[in-house]
């Protein structure tokens, strides 16, 4: 999975223009949103330096809004009782990583399922990076 440097941590707040200028000023390249942070992402205003996010599978409305210039997905699993369908990943999106305590690589792959649409040519990682395809 890719390293970035330039990365800011348990981002909690809805992104608008002045926090995305501020991403840009100091080029972040990656974003970990916390586990509250459910909102739908403007493309129009997500800052284009931002090449990965880290997002909890329960944000429904923020995997569900992933905008176009991100390469690099890592889904983080902390509650198997709420697993939405992701259904709009751009196809953009070069490497997904699943995270979660104690995954298997059996349930590594029921999580996949809940993707509708893999982007061609994405790679998917265990919480290991040990490729599943």
């Amino acid at each position: 999975m890719q390293v970035f440097e330039k990365v800011l941590w348990c981002w909690s707040e809805p992104i608008n223009s002045k926090n995305s200028q501020m991403m840009t000023e100091r080029n972040i390249e990656e974003i970990v949103f916390n586990k509250t942070y459910n909102y739908v992402i403007d493309e129009n205003i997500f800052p284009s330096c931002v090449k990965k996010i880290s997002v909890y599978m329960h944000c429904y409305n923020t995997l569900n809004s992933i905008p176009a210039s991100i390469e690099y997905l890592e889904l983080m699993y902390d509650n198997w009782q709420s697993i939405p369908d992701i259904t709009n990943l751009p196809s953009t999106i070069k490497q997904i990583r699943i995270n979660g305590e104690n995954l298997s690589n059996g349930k590594t792959l029921f999580l996949i399922r809940s993707i509708r649409k893999i982007p061609f040519g994405c790679e998917i990682f265990n919480c290991k990076d040990e490729k599943i395809f």
